[in-house]
């Protein structure tokens, strides 16, 4: 019998169980997290609603949450698994292996403004309705540098600086969805910018800066590229 069936929860939530305190949905600004205060197995159903709101790449690479299962859609009227998009309003309902209490990571999201989350969280076989949390979406200034507009200032944005090196702009290439480009190609400017803050990420947080030595052989080699590619 999986726990991460929500039948089965519901079964398991009609028998008597320890009172526990209420787990709650949490946020960290476009990142929807689950608070648990008990060791086991976890599933969520949640609604978001929010304007020009859609889902990133999937859940966070270090998700939990990787067992799609049964939830009434409230959009569709229907039993839907996993997770389910329906303009500005998504629907996810998905469930966990034993987790120890702690504060986890269920899906990022990408638009504008805010978001309204309202759901359920089944847990050490009581369900907790009624939870609700407002994401932020939006409203930060990239990263100098962050080219990708993924937070960070890495290896994605030096290949997409690469590969569009003396590139004319506009137009703004396919991919470049963070701080923008400048008139009228893209170049040193773009160049200087991911330099200055090489390793760094939209919260300030260094993710993994390099040493002196290695950003000098990085500079090398995009000075070199750049050259390779204006003969």
């Amino acid at each position: 019998m999986s726990w991460k069936s929500f039948a089965c929860l519901a079964a398991v939530a009609a028998m008597s169980a320890p009172a526990l305190a209420q787990p709650s949905f949490t946020t960290n600004g476009s990142i929807l997290q689950v608070t648990v205060d008990a060791m086991g197995s976890v599933a969520v159903e949640v609604s978001i609603t929010g304007s020009d709101i859609a889902p990133a790449s999937g859940m966070p690479a270090d998700t939990v949450f990787d067992t799609p299962n049964p939830g009434d859609n409230p959009f569709t009227g229907t039993v839907t698994n996993g997770a389910f998009v329906d303009g500005n309003n998504i629907f996810i309902s998905y469930g966990s292996d034993v987790l120890s209490p702690g504060t986890y990571d269920l899906w990022d999201f990408t638009g504008t403004g805010t978001a309204d989350v309202m759901g359920l969280i089944a847990q050490g076989g009581a369900n907790f309705t009624g939870l609700t949390a407002t994401l932020t979406l939006g409203g930060l200034e990239p990263v100098a540098g962050d080219f990708s507009g993924d937070g960070n200032v890495d290896n994605d944005d030096l290949t997409l600086l690469l590969d569009n090196w003396a590139a004319t702009v506009p137009p703004v290439p396919a991919g470049w969805d963070g701080a923008q480009p400048t008139s009228p190609a893209i170049d040193n400017s773009e160049l200087t910018a991911l330099l200055d803050t090489w390793g760094t990420s939209a919260g300030g947080a260094a993710v993994g800066v390099p040493e002196p030595a290695a950003l000098g052989l990085v500079m090398v080699g995009l000075l070199g590229a750049a050259a390779r590619r204006k003969v």
